[in-house]
């Protein structure tokens, strides 16, 4: 009895085994797994819903690329990411707009020079960036590994201002808002320290003050040719009508492009690289377990929308310009509205554009739409010039627009409460890994790696 039902199963795992990992996302964490999975001798199928590669990484282009998705990056926090430029031909260059130029009332369209540090605060922003740098070198380093498999200290699961300002820094948190809220990092009154010291790492910061260079790229050009030497087949414009875990390996059921015709895939494992929030998994056509949905129930996103709009040519090139908030450590209430822009090119009138919504709530396209609109149509003038003439703009004037799963979290108690290790568990239940950001923090660098944390840990 033994032989005759060991012999079919052995067969059958071998079968599984032969067939190819599959991969749910083209964007960072899904074409770094896949180029790690390559390496091990797996062969891979990647499925992407949009129609091109990049996943948040995208862009418009007219003679430049605008970017709908990450834009810096520093050589010191992104040797994942640099490895990767390194292999296409996509150049990097340097450049000084971390820090705004020009703040606005997004409401009544005034602008003025943005507030920069006295001489006063800059002392005292060099000896709380030693101090923070201490600190974060022997605590939180440590620590803080892509999956997060030990426990979170409890002092590092208080929101990022209350512990800055617990610990004395008077000027840090002002900096450290400006670099949250316009890039899609939310309210420093309610992210968890524990994730944006991944942001802010001490070579960041010094990169934020400019004492370290600083550099543009094209990432969606970087990931179309990293793609391009995926071994595997990348199926665009996908369409995931059923994910089955309930046999040996999992089975895709998709369409793709406008055909309709349905298409099956064995799997020997599925990746998930993108936010595993509940919709998102439902959208995938996920059937999830209970423990699933419970452990994912507690994923928060950030609304947070990206744009690229033509306005006047006189709107200063490489100056970054900022909404106001009610103090230099706050930042503006979250309605939709854009919170900032950049023009990029002197010969070009696109400026990209974000803007941020409140957690929680559902803001739809034209709503969004309508707020960059009418507050950058208060804005259309040289800032300099107070008697301007204001060049009006109308929804035509947004050349591409992008709504965002972005900034993957959970909650300070859930952080203090185990998520962490409770998510490393799930990790390979019913064949499913999942990588993105929230594996440690949403950028390019941190995507990278989370997938090849996934490949090299547990496959």
């Amino acid at each position: 009895m033994k032989t005759t039902t060991a012999l079919p199963l052995l067969s059958l795992a071998s079968a599984v085994l032969a067939n190819p990992a599959c991969i749910v996302g083209a964007g960072p964490a899904g074409l770094a797994a896949a180029h790690a999975l390559e390496a091990k001798g797996q062969s891979v199928v990647i499925f992407e819903k949009q129609r091109e590669v990049g996943g948040k990484c995208q862009a418009f282009y007219d003679n430049n690329y605008h970017p709908l998705g990450a834009l810096l990056l520093i050589n010191q926090t992104y040797p994942e990411t640099i490895r990767i430029i390194d292999q296409t031909s996509v150049v990097a260059t340097p450049t000084d707009n971390l820090i705004p130029q020009w703040a606005y009332n997004w409401q009544s369209g005034d602008v003025s020079a943005f507030r920069s540090f006295d001489a006063e605060q800059t002392l005292r922003l060099t000896a709380e960036m030693k101090r923070y740098t201490v600190f974060w070198t022997s605590v939180y380093q440590p620590i803080s590994g892509v999956g997060y498999r030990r426990p979170i200290p409890e002092e590092l699961t208080a929101s990022t201002l209350d512990w800055l300002t617990d610990n004395g820094y008077r000027v840090l948190p002002v900096l450290f808002n400006i670099g949250m809220y316009v890039y899609g990092y939310g309210d420093i009154r309610q992210t968890p320290i524990w994730y944006m010291m991944q942001l802010f790492a001490p070579a960041d910061l010094l990169g934020f003050v400019g004492l370290l260079p600083v550099y543009n790229i094209d990432f969606h050009e970087v990931f179309v040719q990293y793609a391009e030497t995926v071994e595997g087949e990348i199926i665009l414009d996908a369409t995931i009508s059923d994910i089955d875990r309930s046999g040996p390996g999992p089975r895709i059921t998709y369409t793709s492009g406008s055909d309709g015709a349905h298409e099956t895939q064995d799997c020997s494992s599925l990746i998930l690289a993108f936010p595993p929030a509940v919709p998102a998994l439902e959208a995938a056509s996920l059937d999830l377990t209970t423990a699933e949905r419970e452990l994912f129930s507690k994923v928060q996103l950030v609304n947070y929308f990206a744009g690229a709009v033509n306005m006047s040519s006189r709107i200063p090139v490489n100056d970054v310009f900022y909404a106001n908030g009610p103090s230099p450590v706050l930042p503006p209430d979250a309605v939709g509205q854009p919170v900032g822009f950049l023009r990029m090119f002197s010969n070009s009138n696109v400026v990209t554009t974000w803007s941020w919504g409140s957690a929680g709530e559902t803001y739809t396209t034209a709503q969004v739409r309508r707020l960059l609109v009418e507050t950058l149509g208060r804005l259309n003038r040289d800032p300099e010039d107070a008697d301007a003439t204001l060049v009006g703009l109308t929804d035509a004037d947004i050349k591409a627009f992008a709504a965002q799963d972005y900034f993957p979290t959970v909650s300070g108690e859930e952080l203090l409460g185990g998520w962490y290790q409770r998510f490393d568990r799930q990790q390979g239940q019913n064949n499913t890994y999942y990588a993105s950001g929230l594996n440690a923090f949403e950028s390019v660098e941190f995507a990278v790696r989370a997938g090849l944390d996934i490949v090299n840990t547990y496959l």
